[in-house]
């Protein structure tokens, strides 16, 4: 696991967690002071975590350097 790996693994966590707390947010239409700020960020920390997870171990199931369940060989095997 190199820093690429590492690089791409936070932008997967960083992509969930907005995802997921974009997607709490919007759930309820309350206001920007209204929301339920606490909850909506302990749940899309969840999520991130869970990418994580999900990453480190589809790269150690696939023996690549990327976070993905997919190596590059792979998918242009598909292609």
């Amino acid at each position: 696991m190199n820093l690429a790996y590492w690089k791409k693994l936070g932008e997967r966590a960083l992509v969930a967690f907005a995802a997921s707390l974009g997607g709490l947010l919007t759930a309820g239409a309350t206001g920007l002071l209204d929301a339920p700020w606490e909850q909506s960020l302990s749940t899309a920390g969840m999520a991130a975590l869970l990418a994580v997870l999900a990453s480190v171990a589809g790269g150690a199931a696939t023996s690549s350097d990327s976070p993905a369940l997919t190596s590059k060989a792979t998918e242009e095997a598909v292609q």
